[in-house]
């Protein structure tokens, strides 16, 4: 039974992990191209959002009182 059990929750799993990664690579490529590339996003966004540093490094500011 735990052989079982082990045996669908790999194969869950990897089915699970297939559909995400080709929608990514499917939605990926679609986004790009309706933001215009990498050009149109760097026009319309700070470069702020491009610094790979910047991802959840810093803490968080407070904002009110």
């Amino acid at each position: 039974m735990l052989a079982y059990t082990l045996m669908l929750a790999a194969t869950s799993t990897g089915a699970y992990a297939s559909v995400f990664v080709g929608l990514f690579l499917l939605m990926l490529p679609i986004s790009l191209s309706r933001a215009g590339g990498w050009a149109g996003m760097g026009a319309r966004l700070d470069a702020e959002f491009f610094d790979v540093g910047g991802i959840a490094l810093a803490a968080p500011r407070r904002v009110g009182p």
